[in-house]
């Protein structure tokens, strides 16, 4: 924490002259909060903890993959997350520094992420699973253990996802939620 600490003040020396900040005068209670009420907010979800080197590997809305250095208990491994953060290039590379990091609900975060519409269009019951087609003509093969209720052949579905980029760089779609859509919304 100490570490973190220190990267902190660092940090909040170039915060200040940053245009959303504003400049501290005395120093309040919870620093960090006060300095990041203005930085603008994003929502995410952990993909990886490094427990070894205390890394959070954070995917955002917008399947960025970002690297948090930081001891956090509470985090682990699918976490939905709420921070306020900062970009700024050094030495020619965009870094992102991020700022009261904590934990939240899905129903919080989900509403941020990409979604999209698919339709089933079979279903397997010897595998326990079905297929989707979302709209931009690729199939998903699902297994029924990932959601609570049994769609039909032509429901709509409403599938909340992320596109994080595999070792070659390739996107890849990940799933976080899907849940039912009405047909009259979408004919």
């Amino acid at each position: 924490m100490k570490h973190f600490f220190l990267i902190f003040i660092e940090t909040c020396k170039t915060l200040l002259q940053y245009p959303y900040s504003k400049k501290i005068k005395t120093k309040p209670k919870n620093t960090e909060a006060y300095i990041c009420q203005d930085l603008p907010l994003q929502y995410g979800i952990i993909d990886y903890v490094n427990k070894k080197n205390h890394v959070l590997h954070i995917i955002n809305t917008d399947s960025t993959l970002i690297f948090f250095r930081g001891k956090h208990k509470k985090l682990t491994k699918g976490s939905y997350v709420q921070y306020h953060y900062l970009v700024q290039i050094i030495e020619g590379k965009e870094k992102i520094f991020l700022f009261n990091i904590h934990a939240i609900e899905p129903n919080e975060a989900l509403p941020h992420f990409k979604q999209i519409l698919g339709v089933v269009d079979y279903i397997n019951e010897k595998k326990n699973a079905f297929h989707v087609i979302i709209t931009n003509h690729s199939k998903l093969f699902l297994s029924f253990k990932r959601i609570s209720f049994r769609p039909s052949v032509g429901d709509f579905l409403n599938i909340t996802y992320i596109e994080p980029k595999d070792e070659e760089g390739n996107k890849k779609i990940k799933i976080l939620a899907i849940t039912p859509s009405s047909s009259k919304d979408h004919m």
